[in-house]
């Protein structure tokens, strides 16, 4: 093991697309002084692959990344073969970032809405190109996918060490959120230069399910239904 890898160990961050990404990443860096990686992987959401080049650098250390990292068994071979047994998984309920996804994409269309501040409270109006509604389900139906290619890689492969945390911990308590990080990677404590999810907040809700007062009763029917019971018992999301 490289000696700069023993002091300062890479972070592999697998997170979950529009659940905090920009701030599990920016306040590990900056608190850290660490440098964000090359991407990981190519490919798209639920179907990439892991570059062997970039894991590569991300063993010499002081390195973070990972991003929205598939788990599927080739991925997790390259990584473990890099010397990288090692990754935080952050997740979110999908219906959640569904809904900070579309409501996204809504205002990019609408920007005058957003600084206006007019916020529907559910949101139904189409979109250019596609449907709200085609949007939130295509993207819950790719995040089922993704979480659950990662519970079977925790599942299977006894090598891998997985931390699993979660955005309603990262809103409730950041510093435990992130001393919990440097403690699973062995890192001394140092202190947290926290990065803003006012952007994650603004269009997901600032309390625990406050998600839910924008969607209405038919898309969160149809929505809970897309998602098999094995995720919500693991992560406790209440349906």
């Amino acid at each position: 093991m490289p000696a700069l890898f023993a002091q300062r160990p890479s972070i592999v961050a697998a997170t979950l697309p529009f659940a905090d990404t920009k701030c599990v990443c920016q306040t590990l860096i900056q608190s850290l002084e660490y440098i964000l990686g090359p991407s990981l992987f190519r490919g798209s959401f639920t179907n990439n692959e892991v570059v062997r080049d970039a894991a590569a650098k991300f063993a010499l250390g002081g390195l973070v990344g990972g991003w929205h990292l598939a788990g599927d068994k080739n991925n997790v071979e390259v990584l473990l073969h890099a010397g990288l047994n090692k990754i935080l998984l952050h997740v979110r309920d999908p219906r959640a970032s569904a809904l900070v996804n579309a409501r996204m994409r809504y205002f990019r269309d609408y920007p005058d809405l957003l600084k206006a501040g007019r916020y529907p409270k559910i949101f139904t109006a189409p979109m250019e190109n596609e449907t709200f509604d085609h949007r939130i389900d295509n993207f819950v139906r790719k995040a089922v996918i993704w979480l659950t290619t990662w519970l079977d890689a925790i599942e299977s492969c006894p090598r891998l060490n997985v931390l699993i945390r979660s955005h309603e911990e990262l809103v409730g308590d950041p510093h435990y959120y992130f001393a919990s990080v440097l403690d699973f990677y062995s890192i001394r404590p140092v202190p947290l230069q926290i990065t803003s999810m006012d952007e994650t907040l603004l269009f997901g809700g600032s309390e625990p399910g406050a998600w839910r007062q924008g969607i209405s009763a038919e898309q969160l029917h149809r929505l809970t239904a897309m998602i098999p019971p094995r995720l919500f018992t693991h992560f406790g999301w209440a349906n």
